[in-house]
């Protein structure tokens, strides 16, 4: 009796034993997440699901030893090697780029992985997920109206109302040839100066036009063969400038990093009026930059690399002059 309760007793610990090692070796009880048996990899894309709308989906990696890893989408053009890292939403799954096939349908990611000495891990087997690719769809034509509808304007930036479905960004032009920068999108907008020369504008009064193009998340672009627009008469209420000012105000940086700023004209009505970008020139101090120094209304300023108060300073026919503060941190 007693011989047979030691047996059954060994048993017992050696289920638990085994129990622990198995929970152990396939399982990280953190996140649920299943991990293959010691010494393989695993990528797991957007944690199992079957279909996503996202070209850049969230994988989930393992592999024991690794120190980089690399993606492809057929197992034979491949990423350049990244530091490993457990999670990763970088790779594009319909570039067109390092073995992906642009646009929907099923998309393979393939990792491999190497370890400090420049092993690679694994390299007899192909490790990969698949997952089913449905883009959104494009962003929609929209629809612009400049100043609320009305027939003219002595505002070189007056009110945009903004209209598109699958929208994440948007770019304005004053001929449809000539692009501003993508900001996110918004149902209205005032920073789009129909009077500066830039960006497809005229420097001058009269009738204007403004067109807006979409983006979403994926880079497909609303229609370009049929663009939204809306026209309106610019006309000036007081053609005496009274002075200028920089925008933004008041900004605080990081250093090292960059930020557009621009030459507003106000007239005495304090009115925004129009001005001639050959006439603006640009300084500052302190080991940072601007681009360009002079010839435009805008500027890319580029902080030091050093903290501190810093000025950038706009002039405008050697007469008017405005300086704005920038907060300059680590």
């Amino acid at each position: 009796m007693k011989k047979e309760k030691i047996k059954n007793n060994l048993v017992i610990v050696l289920l638990i034993l085994f129990s622990v090692l198995f929970l152990n070796g396939c399982f990280n009880a953190g996140n649920g997440v299943v991990y293959p048996p010691s010494g393989n990899g695993s990528v797991l894309i957007d944690n199992g699901t079957e279909t996503t709308d996202t070209h850049t989906p969230f994988l989930t990696i393992y592999a024991e030893g690794a120190d980089y890893m690399s993606f492809s989408g057929d197992g034979e053009e491949w990423t350049e090697w990244i530091p490993y890292a457990v999670s990763y939403n970088d790779f594009n799954i319909a570039s067109g780029l390092y073995g992906t096939e642009i646009g929907s349908g099923t998309k393979y990611v393939y990792v491999r992985f190497k370890d400090l000495n420049g092993n690679i891990l694994f390299e007899e087997e192909l490790i990969y997920d698949t997952i089913i690719y449905t883009p959104p769809p494009s962003p929609t034509e929209g629809s612009i109206v400049i100043a609320g509808g009305d027939e003219s304007t002595n505002d070189s930036t007056p009110l945009l109302t903004i209209s598109s479905e699958g929208a994440d960004y948007m770019s304005f032009s004053g001929d449809g040839e000539e692009w501003s920068e993508w900001i996110p999108y918004a149902v209205s907008c005032e920073d789009f100066d129909i009077a500066s020369g830039e960006c497809g504008t005229e420097f001058s009064q009269g009738d204007k036009y403004v067109y807006v193009r979409f983006k979403n998340e994926n880079g497909d672009l609303s229609p370009q063969d049929d663009l939204a627009g809306d026209d309106i008469s610019y006309r000036l209420s007081n053609l005496d400038l009274y002075y200028i000012k920089v925008e933004p105000t008041g900004l605080t940086m990081k250093v090292n990093t960059s930020q557009v700023f621009i030459a507003k004209g106000i007239d005495h009505d304090l009115n925004e009026v129009p001005l001639d970008g050959s006439k603006v020139g640009w300084s500052y101090c302190c080991n940072a930059s601007t681009t360009p120094l002079k010839g435009s209304v805008t500027t890319t300023y580029t902080a030091p690399s050093g903290p501190g108060t810093k000025w950038l300073k706009a002039t405008y026919d050697n007469y008017y002059a405005d300086t704005t503060r920038i907060k300059v941190v680590e």
